[in-house]
């Protein structure tokens, strides 16, 4: 079997561009979670200052996971159609871990509650994990996005960051 050289050369080509969509895509989605996980702010005054007071703030403590002998904070603060979570690590370092939307009010880029799974994959592509009809995209690290449906819609977007 013989390749020439200007195949090789068009599938090298081809191989780039396509990583080349493949990476835009991930930071794409990088910055479309950052976006509705920050929407509110990273902070419990700034979500006061955008949302007011809470409904409900659910606290939770759990062991550290790389100092069990340590305790972190868990905090949710629950609002009307959204609800905002802070990671509290023992040492007081806090990183903004969740924000959950229930309604569609809220759009991002386009995407909102009510839309269908086909509507989610051609804004986002093909989910890289689907979990019990939950899609699932990642960013770099640690950081996701997830669309839970019911009855063919979407009834929640959840914006993660998992702390380290």
């Amino acid at each position: 079997m013989h390749i020439s050289k200007t195949a090789v050369s068009v599938s090298l080509v081809l191989a780039v561009i396509i990583s080349g969509a493949a990476f835009a895509q991930y930071d794409d989605r990088t910055d479309f979670i950052f976006e509705g996980l920050y929407r509110f702010g990273k902070t419990e005054a700034e979500f006061n200052a955008a949302l007011g007071e809470p409904l409900e703030i659910i606290e939770t403590e759990l062991a550290n996971t790389h100092r069990p002998e340590k305790t972190d904070t868990i905090r949710e603060y629950v609002y009307d159609d959204v609800s905002l979570v802070i990671y509290e690590a023992f040492d007081g370092k806090k990183i903004m871990m969740k924000a959950a939307y229930t309604s569609d009010a809220y759009e991002f880029d386009g995407l909102s509650m009510g839309d269908s799974a086909f509507t989610v994959t051609r804004r986002m592509g093909q989910p890289d994990v689907i979990d019990n009809g939950i899609y699932i995209y990642y960013g770099q690290v640690y950081e996701e996005v997830r669309f839970l449906f019911e009855n063919g819609t979407v009834v929640e977007i959840d914006f993660i960051e998992w702390p380290d």
